[in-house]
């Protein structure tokens, strides 16, 4: 791509220096759009070369992977759960430990408990 004429002004030499500046930014500006990244938005890549866009793709698919193989698990996984009765709450009589076992764990649905479902039967069919 070629820059306007010289000012007659100018010379040749700030000239020279200003088509070769223009002439780097362009073809960064090619590189750059040559590498589509996978897992960054394609926006985050506008202003960078095609290099350090291609890292931050690698970057995020790496941290992707990691956490993929975190989540991975084998056997069962115990989980934490604290009942908590609220000071207005003292008219409320507190679930026995079946009750809580069928709300968390149960297999269909128990009209009374657990009409849509356990949390469990949530997780599974949140889960991919």
């Amino acid at each position: 791509t070629a820059l306007m004429p010289p000012h007659p002004d100018m010379p040749s030499d700030e000239q020279r220096q200003l088509q070769d500046r223009h002439d780097q930014l362009a073809a960064e500006d090619d590189a750059a759009s040559h590498y589509l990244p996978s897992l960054i938005h394609p926006a985050m890549c506008q202003h960078i070369s095609s290099e350090e866009c291609e890292l931050s793709d690698q970057r995020a698919r790496y941290h992707a992977d990691r956490s993929l193989q975190l989540m991975e698990s084998t056997g069962q996984i115990n989980v934490l759960v604290l009942l908590i009765k609220f000071q207005d709450h003292e008219d409320r009589d507190l679930p026995t430990k079946t009750e809580i076992d069928t709300l968390l764990n149960g297999e269909g649905k128990d009209n009374e408990l657990t009409p849509t479902g356990s949390v469990k039967e949530w997780l599974r069919g949140n889960s991919y």
